[in-house]
């Protein structure tokens, strides 16, 4: 199966092209200076997840439904998504030769991959959680995270999109296309303080929508 080639970061998650990433991280992600205005791509599409009919695809509610000897891995760990890693560890307990589907929920692993990239960005790289996934797997620590720290360092705005990328449960997570549409905005403004004219200027820094 052919890698889908580097895109713009916000292409990758459309749903209309069928594909997660599943190894967002800063070593993954490349920004080109030498255009103006600079430009961010997503590369290394090893682990990604495409739509498809094959075991280890994707369907169209982006989950895929593997058994004890389907080929599935995703990238680094602590980028998973706490329902993504808590499906692989139920396909990792199943029985030898065992039938049994477990599902991997996709569908707001995006999201959570980009909130975490963006408080390490804020942070010096520093996770936002402790020993995750190993300890920090848990509601409890979600909420330990270091908040106070984050908004300290960045604008409120961008602390207010990195939290909601960051929910412990996937159904209260911000979705991209929300967390875009803030960021956006958030440019747009620093923008047209600092005399730079129009979208143009910044929108190869931000991701698409998400339909």
């Amino acid at each position: 199966r052919d890698q889908p080639r580097s895109r713009g970061l916000g292409d990758v998650y459309k749903r209309q092209h069928g594909v997660v990433h599943g190894d967002v991280k800063p070593n993954n992600i490349m920004v080109d200076p030498t255009v103006t205005p600079p430009r961010v791509v997503l590369v290394d599409f090893g682990c990604a997840v495409l739509q498809g009919p094959s075991a280890a695809d994707m369907d169209h509610l982006m989950e895929v439904h593997v058994r004890e000897n389907t080929n599935f891995s995703l990238g680094n760990p602590a980028h998973l998504a706490p329902e993504v890693i808590t499906a692989l560890a139920r396909k990792g307990r199943l029985a030898r030769g065992s039938d049994a589907q477990v599902v991997i929920p996709l569908a707001a692993q995006g999201a959570f991959a980009a909130g975490v990239v963006l408080y390490e960005l804020a942070m010096g790289l520093e996770h936002p959680l402790v020993d995750y996934p190993a300890l920090g797997n848990s509601e409890e620590a979600f909420g330990n995270i270091d908040l106070d720290g984050l908004r300290d360092d960045v604008w409120s705005e961008y602390a207010d999109v990195a939290v909601g990328l960051l929910a412990f449960h996937a159904t209260h997570r911000l979705s991209l296309g929300e967390a875009h549409r803030r960021l956006a905005a958030v440019v747009m403004s620093a923008a047209s303080a600092s005399g730079i004219a129009g979208r143009g200027a910044v929108g190869a820094l931000l991701p698409v929508p998400v339909p």
